[in-house]
């Protein structure tokens, strides 16, 4: 198997045409980002239901989807169920029509999303499932748990310059709801930068990206709870 990280675009070809991720999974990606955010994984869900004796209780997890069907439950009822798969083990999760309907602009195939509803094993196929409360992008994720953004500034690769480009991308994205600390590191201390008003920002991939490239992947933390 290649060292290359392959990208979405691969994974999600693997998947059709193998019916699996082979090379990596997408959510490996922000595998540290979601321990984090203090969510279970799949497999720990499925553990604690099968050998810990409880039947059922709410929860979130986080997967992709890989597979989906309807399936009709009365005469003009159906509901739509979701295989979700976090590379740990897979859910089956359902949504009453009008749940679905309701968030279907963002229930969207080899996408990271958040689900959170009743876990249970399902009496018909003895699989794990879940009845889907509602369901969230990782960038609502993001800012749903998310403390503050930590940006370090470190003397021997930052300039005056590079400080007012960050300045400008947090400005950009001045529409959420995360508070940032930018803060300026010169060997052992570090102090906060000064600022004329609060700075919060919404947490997507683009963002990180731009502010990682400047200063540094390792300098660019989202601090959760």
């Amino acid at each position: 198997i290649s060292k290359v990280i392959p990208s979405n675009d691969e994974l999600i070809r693997e998947r059709k045409v193998l019916g699996y991720y082979l090379t990596s999974h997408p959510i490996n990606k922000y595998k540290d980002e979601l321990e984090e955010m203090n969510l279970k994984n799949i497999a720990n869900i499925n553990n604690r239901i099968t050998k810990d004796s409880v039947s059922k209780f709410n929860t979130t997890v986080s997967g992709v989807i890989i597979d989906s069907r309807s399936q009709k439950i009365s005469k003009n009822k159906y509901i739509n169920i979701f295989k979700v798969d976090d590379g740990s083990h897979f859910i089956n999760i359902s949504f009453f029509e009008e749940k679905y309907l309701t968030y279907k602009n963002i229930i969207k195939e080899d996408t990271v999303l958040f689900f959170h509803g009743e876990v249970f094993v399902d009496d018909y196929d003895s699989q794990l499932s879940m009845r889907a409360e509602s369901v969230f992008t990782l960038n609502t994720a993001r800012e749903k748990y998310s403390k503050y953004l930590k940006i370090i500034l470190s003397s021997d690769s930052i300039s005056k310059e590079k400080i007012i480009d960050i300045k400008k991308i947090l400005s950009n994205n001045s529409s959420g709801q995360t508070p940032v600390s930018l803060l300026y590191k010169n060997r052992d201390v570090i102090a906060p930068i000064s600022s004329s008003q609060d700075l919060f920002v919404s947490l997507n991939d683009e963002l990180l990206t731009k502010i990682r490239s400047i200063a540094g992947k390792e300098n660019v933390v989202i601090k959760y709870q």
